[in-house]
This record gives structure tokens, C-alpha cells and sequence, in this order.
């Protein structure tokens, strides 16, 4: 087996030509945004999105994110599960006790 059952690769792929590349990093999935999302008027009432670059500079410290800004290929295992555990599933078990249906 290439990767253990369950699980996946995310691989994002700067848009540079090959030879400026800088290599391809084993990463943390980062929970910035690679770019900022509006809408802007492009006719009078028409209004359609707008996309500019978002900057990731405060994600996670080896985030893909981050290593993608600086031109490089970036491989995050993921598994699928985003499940909270620990400390936030605690305070929300307890928080829904607390609850009636």
C-alpha cells in the first residue's frame, strides 16, 4: 500500500514554471485562506465576485500555506476526520447536557 487505509494527500502545486519550483515539503494542513473573497459592482446593480491574495502570515508555523507562498510544492496527509477532541470536546459535552431537546 502507498498510504495506510483512510487516508489521503492533499498536494497543492504553485503556479510557477518548474525551474523556479523550490522543492516539495511535508506539511501541516494550514487554516488560513490562500486568498480574500468580496463582490464588486461590474454594471449598474450587477454585482459578481472578486478574488485577491489573502496574506497566511499568521497560520500555523509549517503550515502548506506558508510553504506554498514561498513556491513551494506542498503534501499534507489527511485522514478525513475533523472531529474535535480533548479539551473542546469536553466543553461542549458538557455544554450540551446542559440542553433540552
Amino acid at each position: 500500500l502507498l498510504l495506510p487505509p483512510g487516508t489521503a494527500l492533499n498536494v497543492n502545486y504553485p503556479p510557477l514554471p518548474v525551474a523556479e519550483v523550490q522543492g516539495v515539503v511535508l506539511a501541516e494542513q494550514g487554516q488560513a485562506s490562500f486568498f480574500t473573497l468580496g463582490y464588486g459592482e461590474v454594471a449598474p446593480g450587477v454585482f459578481a465576485p472578486t478574488f485577491g491574495p489573502a496574506d497566511p502570515s499568521e497560520d500555523v508555523k509549517a503550515s502548506d500555506t506558508l510553504w506554498f507562498r514561498e513556491g513551494y510544492i506542498t503534501v499534507v496527509p489527511i485522514d478525513g476526520n475533523f472531529t474535535a477532541t480533548g479539551r473542546v470536546a469536553g466543553q461542549v459535552s458538557r455544554a450540551i447536557r446542559k440542553l433540552k431537546p
